[in-house]
């Protein structure tokens, strides 16, 4: 079984709007207050980077937070990713 990589992204709203991506992930360009634009701008450098969306909880929408799940096979002979700008 290939072995693979997981992200957690989280949008939060409020009076500090942050992304918050766990384990953290270093090469992304910088991030700004998260609203709809830089949200799918983030994932999008995130899938240039070999990160695949798995799920998304969008549920509370009117708080303009989201939870996104993304997975990635990890590379091989412990080479790394490197980010495609």
């Amino acid at each position: 079984m290939e072995p693979w990589e997981t992200l957690l992204v989280r949008a939060e709203a409020g009076h500090n709007p942050q992304f918050v991506l766990l384990p953290s992930q270093p090469n992304l360009a910088t991030m700004v207050a998260p609203n709809y634009d830089t949200t799918v701008a983030l994932l999008n450098q995130l899938g240039e980077q070999g990160w695949r969306l798995v799920s998304a909880d969008m549920s509370d929408n009117r708080a303009r937070t989201g939870v996104y799940w993304l997975t990635r096979p990890k590379p091989q002979s412990g080479g790394s990713w490197a980010a495609s700008v």
